[in-house]
């Protein structure tokens, strides 16, 4: 009887032991990867996307360096403070759009 019971300790302690190394021999090969670093790689490739499209979309205005009369002239006129709002609300813009902040320094 004390035979068998050594027997299998002896064999117990194998088999843990054969366990362990294949743990290890796992753990070995196996490579962890962040997912972090996938999703800024993600984020970038779709923020390049972007700026593509848009550089795609976006005109160039070419200016002489003399100036040009017609560009003055094609300004949008600067909408005074008593004049109806542009964005159509019927206020006046300085009661909308236009309206300032409260004042800040000795003046307040």
């Amino acid at each position: 009887m004390t035979e068998y019971k050594k027997e299998s300790y002896n064999l117990f302690i194998e088999l843990v032991e054969q366990i362990k190394f294949e743990s290890f021999r796992t753990l070995h090969i196996v490579q962890l990867r962040d997912n972090k670093e996938e999703e800024e790689r993600h984020a970038m490739e779709e923020m390049i996307r972007k700026m593509e499209a848009a550089n795609a979309n976006a005109t160039l205005h070419h200016q002489s360096p003399f100036g040009n009369e017609e560009d003055e002239a094609n300004e949008e006129k600067k909408t005074s403070r008593n004049e109806p709002c542009p964005c159509g609300s019927g206020k006046k813009y300085k009661q909308c759009c236009g309206k300032s902040g409260p004042k800040k320094g000795l003046l307040a």
